[in-house]
């Protein structure tokens, strides 16, 4: 493009007429093909598909529950109340990721104190006995 305004430039100008001189309109590019970020992601990443970064018209306003406090659609947006359905999606997820992740001692420790020293509010006597001894072992073994 700069190359022909050149050449444009050096034949108009060596006549010296200005009236015989045409007006040469010409159609810039209407949008940008790539932007500085995504032209200059081209060269450091192969997997990259670079085009025009924009903001939508209207972006997307979080909901939150006046309730409960909490965004509505949390749940992979299936629903927005917590039924017993989305309840037990969320359990399949986090099922998956205790499975795909093994807990590590301190943290199976951790988890065995606190069931252990976590006490009810209707616990008799005798139940109490029995948590405290559990307790007591518990910290004996480790």
């Amino acid at each position: 493009m700069k190359d022909k305004m050149k050449i444009l430039e050096n034949e108009y100008s060596s006549s010296e007429d200005e009236d015989s001189l045409e007006e040469l309109i010409v159609n810039a590019r209407e949008k940008d093909k790539w932007d500085c970020e995504s032209i200059i992601s081209t060269y450091s990443n192969i997997y990259n598909h670079p085009k025009l970064i924009s903001e939508p018209k209207h972006p997307q306003k979080i909901k939150i529950n006046p309730k409960t406090g909490i965004p509505r659609n949390i749940l992979d947006g299936s629903s927005e109340k917590l039924t017993a359905k989305t309840l037990a999606q969320f359990d399949q997820q986090n099922e998956y990721c205790k499975s795909k992740y093994p807990q590590s001692i301190a943290e199976t420790m951790k988890s065995t104190l606190s069931t252990l020293s976590i006490r009810s509010k209707n616990e008799t006597p005798e139940e109490r006995k029995e948590r405290k001894k559990a307790l007591k072992e518990y910290r004996k073994e480790s």
